[in-house]
């Protein structure tokens, strides 16, 4: 049985970028510098805070050893991300409208 409130899809989904974004603001350290503390490169660590590239177990680990935010909440949020902007796209959702109705 579907309900209403199971249906509610957000308006914006949050990219994990954002939660990391605000936290290094928070704690007023550079990009670079954060990059450097984990072992990446800045141009992934700025596509991430700019929401162009995806948070991966990895990374998120890094994260996790370098500020302490949770890897897990992180990969939760990516996959959220993920899923919510995917049913977004109505050209996919078409395609699995026809694979049910087959």
């Amino acid at each position: 049985m579907k309900t209403f409130a199971n249906n509610i899809i957000p308006f914006s989904p949050t990219h994990p970028g954002e939660v990391l974004k605000d936290e290094i603001e928070f704690l007023n350290i550079s990009k670079r510098k954060l990059s450097t503390q984990m072992g990446v490169s800045y141009f992934v660590l700025n596509g991430i805070l700019n929401l162009k590239r995806p948070v991966n177990v990895e990374f998120a680990l890094r994260v996790e050893a370098t500020l302490g935010l949770e890897a897990e909440m992180l990969i939760n949020m990516q996959t959220r991300y993920d899923i919510l902007t995917t049913r977004a796209d109505k050209i996919f959702m078409q395609k699995l409208n026809e694979i049910r109705r087959s």
